[in-house]
């Protein structure tokens, strides 16, 4: 299009002969009315609107290249940045020390099942093994190079209006900070200026008030004075009439104090009464019954009846002197209301029938008190249950007996009672009773 332009521009224009006479300094118009130079310039605007476009439609596909350039830069860029952030994820995921520990320990898992299911010996080399390393593939020459920051680079442009920005900031703080300087330093002096103030009131306030405080202390001085003489007369009648009061408060005082404590001696003397009536003791008459059952009691001669008023339900526990044979006549028995404790040996007696129950050969037989000599099956040891020994057995408590087997203390037996009969048996078919 240059070209064609230029050849336009030099293109030769030929001009009419004109006469002397009609050509005039200045005048030259129908030099550019002439067809000849009217067709030349229609040629040359033509080429030069021609070059004109065809330069807008050049610069117009340069800037599209450059920009498409730069797209397909800027998405090869990204193309290796995601490969980069996908190949480091995966590896941290499957690198992560959990996920190591859990695949190892589910094939150490497999392995032992492998040597279970074939029957190999669990010590064997071949039940144990580890999993390959991990190896991290190495990735494209470009993409590995490539740099991947999340912030555009700042250029020329970027960096004088960043300059610009903060000098203008570090002004406004500078205008605003020599402000606040010359407001603050204008409310300290006023400040200092309003204490001051303050401070000389405050001092002719205190001049003022310690003269009136002088004054009233030396007409309380002399109140006081009169007040003082005053007392002294008044006190020594206050204090004959005070001892005299005090000498019939105390007297209440210890009155009552004698009656509270005679009254807190009774209650604990009842409260003891109440105590001891609860406690189990030998030579009184009890109901023996089975353990959580108050509705049925052994009755004599038989076993477990329904509760009545007979005489044949009343039970004695006889209780035997510690360290005695209780088998050697009725010195080895105690005969007050001593306490039964668990441990304690003792007889069961039914003062209706003034015979024991003697259980050595399985169903209890009726025996005379205190037992003869050979007698072994007439005394048990009885035991609280989840008791201690030597703890005392209250009334309603659960208890159980021991017994002796050929004349010798054994645990392995006890006694068992049915609605027919008292029976001696083992330990483990023992039956928990209580006294009432």
């Amino acid at each position: 299009m240059k070209v064609k332009v230029t050849t336009a521009s030099r293109a030769s224009v030929s001009i009419s002969a004109q006469r002397f006479s009609s050509l005039h300094h200045g005048k030259c118009g129908f030099v550019f009315t002439s067809s000849a130079y009217l067709a030349a310039k229609v040629t040359y605007d033509k080429a030069v609107r021609a070059e004109i476009s065809w330069k807008g439609r050049v610069s117009e596909a340069h800037k599209m290249y450059l920009r498409f350039v730069n797209i397909a830069r800027k998405q090869v860029k990204s193309c290796h940045c995601s490969t980069k952030a996908a190949s480091t994820q995966r590896w941290s995921l499957f690198t992560k020390t959990a996920t190591l520990s859990r695949q190892a320990k589910a094939y150490a898992k497999c392995k032992m099942m492998q040597c279970v299911l074939s029957g190999t010996t669990l010590s064997s080399k071949k039940c144990k093994g580890t999993l390959k390393a991990l190896v991290k593939k190495t990735l494209y020459s470009v993409t590995q190079r490539t740099v991947c920051s999340k912030r555009p680079v700042c250029g020329a442009r970027c960096r004088r209006n960043k300059l610009r920005a903060k000098v203008m900031r570090q002004e406004r703080s500078s205008k605003k900070y020599r402000k606040e300087r010359a407001s603050k330093t204008a409310k300290k002096k006023e400040r200092t200026t309003k204490v001051h103030k303050k401070e000389q009131a405050n001092k002719k306030e205190a001049s003022s008030k310690e003269k009136k405080a002088k004054k009233i202390k030396k007409e309380k001085a002399a109140k006081k004075a009169k007040a003082l003489k005053a007392r002294e007369h008044r006190t020594k009648a206050e204090e004959k009439r005070a001892k005299a009061h005090k000498r019939e408060r105390t007297s209440k005082a210890l009155e009552k104090k004698s009656k509270e404590q005679n009254a807190k001696r009774a209650a604990a003397k009842r409260a003891l009464e109440r105590k001891s009536k609860m406690y189990l003791r030998s030579n009184t008459n009890v109901k023996w019954m089975r353990s959580g059952n108050s509705r049925t009691a052994v009755q004599y001669p038989g076993g477990l009846r329904a509760v009545a008023s007979t005489t044949y339900q009343n039970w004695v526990i006889k209780k035997a002197i510690s360290g005695r044979n209780p088998l050697r006549g009725a010195a080895q028995w105690h005969r007050d209301r001593s306490l039964i404790r668990s441990g304690d040996t003792v007889s069961l007696y039914n003062p209706a029938a003034r015979k024991v129950y003697d259980c050595a050969w399985g169903k209890c037989t009726l025996q005379p008190f205190p037992p003869p000599s050979g007698h072994w099956g007439t005394p048990y040891r009885i035991y609280l249950v989840n008791g201690r020994k030597g703890q005392v057995i209250t009334k309603g408590a659960a208890v159980y007996f021991d017994r002796m087997w050929a004349a010798k203390w054994n645990t392995g037996y006890s006694l068992n009672c049915s609605s027919s009969q008292c029976t001696g048996v083992k330990m483990n078919l023992k039956m928990n009773f209580m006294f009432k």
